[in-house]
């Protein structure tokens, strides 16, 4: 799932034409859970994220008794990423620095300049498993999904076993039409972490690739 982002086609319309009556209706029920559960997907992935309500109501933020419009980001972040960009003119290649900036420019939606904020900060970083992750999911949310795999996969790479990337790797797969390897990667997931709430999604979303997998 993504905070606005557009995913995909909704899971379900890979389906058979043949799917009719109440299978039809349990089949939009299981596509509208997987739906809601993607929805929370962002959230998951970002180490540095508020809770969403915070996020909307940071976008909405009202400044100077005037409402700013729902798509334009508050004042106070646009000054947060002013100022990291200030502490970047002395300090280029700090790692740190490009992956905050990134991850705010992220936070407001704007994948552009994140990816290559974070493209930077893995130049002097490379092996940060979570600048891998977040690169990837900021492909994912311009619909790049070779790219998000990518750099998920790179994470992993790195991290075979990491919990996030196991889950991301199943919802791009998923998005890729790649059931099988969806189900193989939130499997590994379920095994290694069984108590995780990453697992407790991944489950549902099993049962999702199944049937796709069944109806194809």
């Amino acid at each position: 799932m993504n905070c606005g982002a557009p995913l995909t086609e909704a899971p379900g319309k890979k389906g058979t034409a043949a799917d009719k009556g109440t299978k039809t209706s349990s089949y939009l029920l299981l596509t509208l859970s997987f739906l809601v559960a993607l929805f929370l997907v962002l959230l998951i992935l970002k180490r540095n994220a508020t809770s969403l309500e915070k996020k909307v109501a940071a976008v909405q933020k009202q400044t100077s008794g005037q409402e700013m419009p729902s798509d334009h980001p508050s004042m106070e972040k646009m000054a947060k990423i002013q100022a990291i960009k200030d502490s970047l003119k002395t300090n280029p290649n700090d790692a740190r620095l490009l992956t905050e900036l990134a991850n705010n420019y992220f936070d407001i939606g704007r994948f552009d300049l994140a990816i290559p904020n974070y493209k930077r900060a893995l130049a002097f970083a490379p092996s940060s498993v979570e600048v891998l992750i977040d690169l990837g999911v900021a492909y994912f949310n311009t619909q790049k999904l070779d790219s998000a795999l990518f750099f998920v996969d790179k994470a992993l790479s790195v991290q075979p076993n990491h919990r996030l990337a196991l889950f991301n790797k199943g919802v791009i797969q998923f998005n890729m039409g790649n059931f099988n390897g969806a189900v193989k990667s939130w499997e590994t997931l379920v095994k290694l972490y069984p108590n995780s709430r990453e697992a407790a999604s991944a489950r549902e979303f099993i049962k999702q690739a199944k049937e796709h997998l069944k109806n194809s």
